[in-house]
């Protein structure tokens, strides 16, 4: 009886697995443009602009964006929102910069 429950509760799992979808999640996917949901439901869009080998690490600089500096000033070469580059090291670690070029 045991063993009846064992196999049966291995079928179910086997049956259940073949219903099981994930999302291939990446901050960075420099092959497109990858849009963000903000909490206040803002879009936000992100671009790689070019890429860069450095060592062993791989850097992506970002796409330029239009930013609003005032009521009616605009920054027409200002950073991405997400900063200036983004550094992936060879074990998938992700490091941003903010305005002042710091790691976070």
């Amino acid at each position: 009886m045991k063993s009846f429950c064992h196999l049966l509760f291995s079928a179910f799992l086997l049956i259940q697995t073949t219903f099981i979808s994930a999302q291939n999640y990446r901050v960075l996917q420099p092959e497109r443009t990858t849009m963000f949901r903000s909490e206040n439901g803002n879009i936000l869009g992100m671009r790689v602009d070019s890429v860069r080998n450095d060592g062993n690490d791989t850097v992506f600089y970002l796409l330029k964006n239009l930013q609003q500096v005032d009521y009616e000033c605009y920054h027409l070469d200002g950073p991405s929102w997400m900063g200036d580059r983004i550094t992936i090291k060879p074990n998938g670690e992700t490091i941003f910069y903010n305005l002042n070029m710091e790691e976070f």
